[in-house]
């Protein structure tokens, strides 16, 4: 199984779409459903139609291993590389 695209990188509440394409061994496309998860703790969430929003405490840094996919008894991976963006922060 692969997803795609395999790695994004941006802001806290940006979104992103992943898609997941399962294969048997011999490399045909079957039609399973992926069930999609995200690191738990991590402040991103993620839809069951792969849709990944990057929540505001999603913390600087990347991650090899945000986005899951599991179907046909394996898991995919994909990897997010968040940055600050512009108004992050606020000065007091």
């Amino acid at each position: 199984m692969t997803i795609t695209p395999s790695l994004v990188s941006g802001t806290q509440l940006d979104s992103y779409t992943f898609t997941a394409v399962v294969k048997d061994v011999d490399g045909y496309e079957l039609s399973e459903t992926p069930v999609w998860s995200v690191d738990s703790g991590s402040g991103a969430s993620i839809t069951q139609l792969g849709v990944l929003t990057l929540g505001c405490g999603v913390e600087p840094g990347y991650y090899p291993e945000m986005v899951r996919a599991f179907a046909g008894g394996k898991f995919a991976f994909a990897a997010v590389d968040v940055s600050v963006g512009e108004g992050s922060y606020i000065e007091v």
